[in-house]
């Protein structure tokens, strides 16, 4: 074999093994912009439209600032709500996003509400969980799937109440189109 065949086949091998390696890496999770949240959820199919978003902004000289969505609303128990949600909340610094996901992680994860599949990493850059199962809190009781991330000054939330293929798959196309980890 010439020495020339070598090397081009040691730099395929070499490149497969790489792309293999990073294939199999875990998904983290990153700061993303509003636009690249909105992207994301109208690339993912969720039957989204510029209308199921909604900009909240925080009290006067504040910079927190938080773009919701959600759709496919259905009435439950004389309330309306939506089963498909997800929120992006920009904080002025990374403490105050990062306090805002360790009490929510708090009263979904610790309290011991929450039954079934919990998937979860914590960094000092970015700290996720993901559920699969039914809670006792409010204003998710019952089913509850999705995921609640963090990263720098921004946290993150996507979730369903719908126990269904459709809504699950919504819910893992959105994160998918993020980036983010889902549910197992």
């Amino acid at each position: 074999m010439s020495k020339f065949l070598k090397k081009a086949l040691s730099f395929v091998l070499l490149g497969s093994m790489v792309l293999s390696i990073a294939a199999c890496a875990p998904k983290g999770v990153r700061s993303i912009t509003s636009d690249e949240f909105k992207k994301a959820i109208k690339d993912a199919k969720a039957l989204a439209e510029d209308s199921d978003f909604m900009n909240i902004k925080g009290p006067e000289g504040s910079e927190l600032e938080c773009i919701q969505f959600g759709n496919d609303v259905r009435a439950k128990d004389g309330y309306y709500y939506n089963c498909v949600v997800a929120y992006l909340w920009h904080t002025d610094e990374e403490s105050e996003a990062k306090e805002m996901f360790d009490e929510v992680y708090s009263i979904m994860v610790e309290s011991g509400t929450f039954d079934g599949s919990v998937k979860e990493e914590s960094t000092d850059k970015y700290a996720y969980f993901t559920l699969d199962g039914t809670t006792e809190e409010y204003p998710m009781e019952g089913y509850c799937y999705g995921g609640w991330y963090w990263s720098g000054n921004s946290f993150i939330f996507v979730y369903t109440t719908e126990d269904n293929d459709d809504h699950r798959s919504r819910i893992d196309s959105i994160l998918d189109k993020l980036g983010f980890p889902k549910p197992q």
